[in-house]
């Protein structure tokens, strides 16, 4: 109970395939809906490709390159895996500052964005590295998960996906499902502030630490949902979804449970194997927590020798007192100690 508590403190201080596919690429050409990308700044060199055109100052050249060898790769990968066409090219925007990466958007992006992605265009846009800092997600990771958006977007288009959905296919395929997630989400059931996805719909909490949570368990219950049914059963999702089926009637012909059901059931795994709130400590925290149990540990062990050292001393000392009393007992009795005399303990004892 005592280590429970311990943690609990810790965390108050602290996401049948190319059949699906032919079947959209066969539907009604919808890319005229679609709106035209933002204007190129005309300082601006492009990397051209099949898929997209990477766009930034020439400056940046080798990296727009390495960009779009990445992107021309992972781009049909990613529409193989979630069963979706990629429905026309892709336009890249790479900023070189923040200011420019804020101004040159159709929209206003969240002052957290690290990229972001507009699916009825068909941009994205990213930061270089210099700009990005101390980012922890590597920028192909950020690729991949701004390059799901696309795709999903324009699978559903003109309707929006499920918001959990939504961010929960892009994190989990850009391999965002990790010790930050499950520490999140460790926090939110412990404190009993998990939601469910149905108040997850339509949008995601304004409160930065609610909409946090929304993110990783968004995260954690797709992943989940691929490792138990597959990725046939996400592509399933996302059709019968994109198609006109309700979110339950979808969550039911690609899992066979009801929504409400299957989140049971994600629930129920999260308290079996491995225990949440082990799998929430990692990183820095993981070594600060090592380091505080080793610190206690070691106290305590230090108080508990010390402890047996005045228990030992304690007994000898009794000891010897019993055995001065045995002596002197024996001594008055042998007649050789009177003890109503004083003894001279500097005289020499004579028998």
């Amino acid at each position: 109970m005592v280590f429970r508590w311990i943690f609990v403190a810790l965390f108050s201080m602290w996401f049948g395939g190319q059949a699906y596919a032919a079947e959209w690429v066969n539907r009604e050409d919808t890319r005229g809906v679609f709106e035209a990308p933002p204007p190129i700044p005309r300082e601006f060199d492009t990397v051209p490709g099949i898929y997209m055109d990477v766009h930034g100052h020439p400056e940046q050249y080798a990296l727009l390159l390495e960009l779009s060898r990445y992107g021309s790769k992972a781009l049909p990968r990613l529409a193989d895996t979630l069963g979706v066409p990629i429905g026309g090219k892709v336009t890249v925007i790479v900023a070189s500052s923040d200011e420019e990466f804020r101004s040159l958007q159709p929209g206003r992006p969240p002052e957290w964005a690290d990229a972001t992605a507009w699916p009825e265009s068909g941009t994205i846009f990213l930061r270089t590295p210099g700009v990005r800092g101390d980012a922890l997600t590597p920028l192909e990771a950020v690729f991949d998960h701004e390059l799901v958006h696309v795709l999903v977007g324009r699978a559903f288009h003109p309707y929006q996906p499920p918001r959990w959905l939504h961010e929960g296919l892009a994190r989990s395929f850009a391999g965002e499902s990790g010790p930050e997630t499950s520490r999140v989400l460790a926090s939110g059931l412990l404190t009993g502030s998990v939601r469910p996805f149905s108040e997850l719909n339509l949008s995601f909490p304004e409160d930065p630490r609610a909409a946090q949570l929304a993110y990783a368990q968004s995260t954690h219950f797709v992943t989940w949902i691929r490792a138990k049914y597959g990725d046939a059963a996400i592509q399933r999702l996302i059709r019968e979804l994109a198609t006109g089926s309700s979110l339950d009637e979808a969550v039911r012909e690609a899992t066979g449970l009801s929504l409400s059901a299957l989140e049971d059931a994600w629930k129920t795994s999260l308290s079996s194997g491995t225990p949440m709130w082990l799998s929430a400590v990692g990183g820095e925290e993981m070594v600060w927590a090592g380091v505080g149990l080793l610190a206690f540990g070691a106290t305590f062990a230090k108080y508990r020798r010390t402890r047996r050292r005045i228990e030992k001393m304690a007994s000898d000392e009794a000891d010897l007192e019993a055995r001065i009393a045995a002596a002197r007992a024996q001594a008055i009795a042998g007649g050789w100690w009177d003890e109503r005399q004083p003894v001279d303990w500097s005289a020499p004892i004579r028998r």
